[in-house]
């Protein structure tokens, strides 16, 4: 109502709420000050002003993600494998760096601060081999896997020159 009434009176130029404001703060990563792809993004804002409610789903289609990982850990909640393996095993690591940048805990003063702050889960979908190679086929089995498992987004972060409809 006090608002109002000075919003009301033609001598007040303007009247606002007294909102509280906090100091930014920095996470307790020790690279986090290295991702410079965070602050391209304004990762920052959001993160001090967003607090997201529930939980998404990440599904990380690629060479697997190591569930020991210590910036990971729990967050691993399930997996598949194109190749019978173990896809909660990374066979060459790019599985787990893109978990990592997509979900790594953020101010656990360990590794970097994920783009997801929220915690998210994640499944390790394992469609690379070794050498980080994987076919169409077993890319689009594992895609269907992660969208029938709970997936709200699926990172895959690889490319092909060539196109395919499928």
């Amino acid at each position: 109502e006090t608002v109002a009434a000075y919003r009301a009176d033609p001598a007040v130029a303007s009247a606002e709420f007294d909102t509280v404001r906090t100091a930014d703060t920095i996470p307790s990563d020790p690279w986090f000050s290295d991702q410079w792809n965070l602050a391209q993004m304004h990762w920052e804002t959001a993160r001090d002003s967003v607090t997201p409610n529930g939980r998404s789903t990440i599904a990380i289609l690629d060479t697997g993600i190591s569930s020991s990982h210590p910036d990971l850990g729990s967050a691993v909640t399930g997996g598949w494998s194109a190749f019978g393996t173990d896809p909660l095993v990374d066979v060459q690591g790019h599985g787990t760096a893109m978990a990592g940048i997509a979900a790594a805990r953020t101010g656990n003063e360990a590794g970097i601060a994920g783009v997801d702050y929220s915690g998210p889960n994640l499944l390790s979908v394992q469609v690379l081999d070794a050498w980080g190679s994987g076919a169409d086929s077993d890319i689009i089995e594992g895609v269907v896997w992660a969208a029938d498992h709970g997936a709200d987004v699926i990172l895959m972060s690889f490319s092909n020159a060539a196109f395919s409809p499928a």
